[in-house]
């Protein structure tokens, strides 16, 4: 969806960062997942109004928001969000 200039709807799914289950509860409870989390929830709301046009980087900027968070917080999942980015 996102090549082809649209916004899925699942996004809304995503919105639920702040009370999803965390395999490790205290990272999720701290200052710092709180900030990456809204940094987040922001490129969604980004990506949501986006124009056909600019969706493509707007996405990006949402994977480039899980990568920071994934990059400071828990890296397991690292190597996997790099595949998401679209060139």
């Amino acid at each position: 969806m996102i090549k082809a200039g649209k916004v899925p709807e699942v996004i809304e799914n995503f919105k639920k960062i702040h009370s999803a289950q965390a395999t490790e509860p205290e990272k999720a409870a701290s200052e710092k997942f709180k900030l990456f989390a809204d940094a987040y929830l922001n490129s969604l709301e980004n990506l949501k109004g986006a124009s056909p046009d600019g969706v493509k980087d707007l996405y990006n900027g949402v994977v480039e928001n899980c990568m920071s968070c994934h990059q400071a917080m828990c890296p397991g999942p690292v190597v996997r969000i790099k595949k998401l980015y679209l060139k």
